[in-house]
C-alpha cells in the first residue's frame, strides 16, 4: 500500500456546538502553517456556503476547483480537500503534495489507517496518529 510522505490533517467536527465553519478554520490554519507550494482548494461544487473557505480562495495564488473540475489526481503543493468521499481520497495517491488538510464528512477508516492524519478538534486539541 502507498503511504504518504507529506503531513496530513483531518479536521473533524467536535461536539454539538462545533460548526462546519470552525472545522474549516482549523484546517486552513493548520495548512497555512505547513511549508510547501501554492494552496489548492477542492470543494464538492464551485458554489458553497462556508465563509472561511471563501476567504481563503480570494487570496492571490490560491486555486479553487470543484469535484467536477478536478478529481484530486496529479495535484501538487498544499491542498485543502472539503468533504471528500472514499473515491476522491483514493485519487490523492497519484498526487505529489506538500501537505493535505481534509474536512471530514464521514469517517473512512481505511484511508485513515494508511494516511495517518493528525486529527484537528475544537479548542486547539490535536490527536496524533497511532502507530500501526
Amino acid at each position: 500500500m502507498i503511504e504518504n510522505t507529506y503531513p496530513v490533517a483531518l479536521s473533524r467536527l467536535g461536539d454539538e456546538d462545533d460548526t462546519r465553519e470552525n472545522q474549516a478554520e482549523r484546517a486552513i490554519t493548520w495548512l497555512c502553517k505547513q511549508s510547501g507550494g501554492d494552496i489548492t482548494v477542492i470543494t464538492p461544487k464551485k458554489y458553497f456556503e462556508n465563509s472561511a473557505i471563501k476567504q481563503l480562495i480570494q487570496i492571490k495564488g490560491v486555486k479553487h476547483y470543484s469535484w467536477r473540475e478536478n478529481d484530486g489526481q496529479y495535484l501538487t503543493g498544499r491542498v485543502l480537500y472539503a468533504w471528500p468521499n472514499r473515491e476522491r481520497l483514493s485519487n490523492l495517491w497519484h498526487s505529489q503534495l506538500d501537505a493535505l488538510a481534509v474536512l471530514e464528512w464521514g469517517e473512512d477508516k481505511d484511508w485513515m489507517t494508511i494516511a495517518k492524519p493528525i486529527i484537528l478538534l475544537p479548542n486547539d486539541k490535536i490527536v496524533e496518529p497511532t502507530a500501526t
